[in-house]
């Protein structure tokens, strides 16, 4: 099955319910995906670029031997060192690609060397301990998969979102009794000390006094406790679903049988009295979201794809394609392409380009497995080697002027005036067109970095 073919039932629902949100606005909406040419004979080939070799190296401590330091961005920066505190793996662990822990050490690495800072990542046993220790300052900032919880809100200082989860009951592959949260009753599920999970067990319990609650170690892994699940030493457990979407892609033995919440965020966190950290912090955040990507290279179809987990989104930051807003990320056809995404069990990747005029080299390139960004379909862009869905949206092309305008009444009182334009965008072609026939205009370029 190809991702071309996967796309056209999305627009008849999504796009009608998003429009209707934008009713005073008019998109020219369009979608693109890898041309059969283009994936013919791939092999899902990657490469990543690594700079490792100039950057300063992680010094990994134990929390036991970080002095105690609460100042803020001031005190920090005098020290020359951000101290990243993480739960420690086991001996055993193997990095996942795709894990939102991985990620989210790698970011918080990233961070401290845009900050002119020596990471240095501070490891603590258990999960539980993480916010302890980050109050008696045994490190600036928690880089964890940590939900953002009323509770927690009083005690710490989160940052803007870097993913966003579900709490799922997990059971082994052969459970079939689960269907509703009232079956839960009866039944015996852990959840590990100190986290959401526990939290929304026991809010559930009121509910259903039925439920039995065990609860685990801190220092279990998730995938100790998976592994736990699969053997029957554990009943049920509560985990989060961007994690267990990782899981399952290299094991069959457990599954989700029910969702407890809905999306929750999931962010970093700093002290309460640290706001210029906190602030540093967002800024890294808001330009990672809207300009970061990754140099993966992947031109399979949709079964690769479906392999990966992830569907990689090229896009531009604007206010119709991707922004973020108070710290959520949104846009048409952000919003559009996260519904397909989900429909497909699918975690979206958004990488945004550098310039318009880079979309489609990107595609073909294998950076990314389709664009959602204002384009128009036309045939010169065919011919470059990519497909176009069917449109999601209609509009027409139309020439812009001053307020005060008045000359311009047909194509011909172009003449002599000088129209500027985007060289990659459709608007130079229909310009080029209109000169072929003989319309005397100027066609001026603006920079492909430029918004319409």
């Amino acid at each position: 099955m190809r991702l071309i073919n996967s796309l056209p039932n999305l627009f008849s629902s999504t796009a009608r319910s998003i429009n209707r949100r934008r009713k005073n606005r008019s998109y020219i909406r369009v979608w693109l995906a890898l041309a059969a040419l283009i994936i013919a004979g791939g092999c899902g080939g990657e490469g990543e670029k690594s700079d490792s070799g100039k950057a300063e190296p992680v010094e990994v401590i134990a929390a036991g031997n970080s002095l105690a330091e609460t100042g803020d961005l001031a005190r920090i920066k005098k020290d020359g060192k951000l101290r990243i505190l993480i739960q420690r793996e086991p001996g055993s662990y193997l990095p996942r690609q795709g894990s939102p822990l991985e990620r989210s050490r790698e970011l918080a690495v990233d961070l401290a060397r845009s900050l002119k800072l020596k990471p240095v990542l501070v490891y603590l046993d258990n999960f539980n301990e993480l916010i302890p220790a980050l109050l008696k300052g045994e490190g600036d900032i928690i880089a964890a998969n940590l939900t953002v919880t009323d509770s927690r809100k009083k005690r710490i200082s989160f940052t803007l979102p870097l993913d966003y989860s579900r709490e799922e009951i997990v059971a082994r592959a052969e459970e079939k009794k689960i269907k509703k949260i009232s079956d839960l009753s009866g039944r015996t599920v852990g959840a590990q000390e100190g986290t959401s999970f526990l939290e929304t067990m026991e809010e559930l319990r009121k509910q259903y006094p039925g439920i039995k609650i065990r609860i685990l170690a801190g220092s279990f892994t998730n995938d100790e406790i998976m592994d736990q699940v699969a053997s029957g030493t554990v009943d049920l457990a509560v985990t989060d679903s961007n994690v267990l979407d990782v899981e399952l892609t290299y094991r069959s033995d457990i599954k989700p049988v029910l969702d407890l919440t809905g999306e929750r965020s999931i962010a970093w966190a700093v002290r309460l009295d640290n706001p210029e950290l906190l602030k540093s912090v967002n800024n890294f955040l808001e330009i990672k979201a809207l300009s970061g990507h990754r140099d993966k290279i992947y031109r399979d179809d949709l079964p690769g794809i479906k392999k990966r987990k992830t569907l990689r989104l090229l896009t531009t930051n604007n206010a119709t394609n991707y922004f973020l807003l108070r710290g959520k990320l949104l846009g048409f056809e952000y919003e559009l392409v996260k519904k397909f995404a989900e429909e497909l069990d699918l975690r979206l990747e958004v990488v945004v380009v550098p310039a318009y005029d880079q979309l489609i080299p990107w595609l073909l390139e294998g950076r990314g497995d389709l664009i959602a960004a204002f384009m128009t379909i036309s045939k010169d862009r065919e011919e470059k080697g990519i497909r176009f869905s069917r449109p999601s949206h209609y509009a027409e092309e139309m020439l812009v002027a001053r307020s005060d305008e008045n000359k311009l009444k047909t194509p011909k009182d172009l003449k002599g005036r000088t129209v500027v334009v985007r060289p990659g965008s459709s608007y130079r072609v229909s310009l080029e067109r209109l000169k072929a026939e003989g319309v005397d205009l100027i066609i001026g370029d603006a920079p492909e970095t430029m918004e319409t």
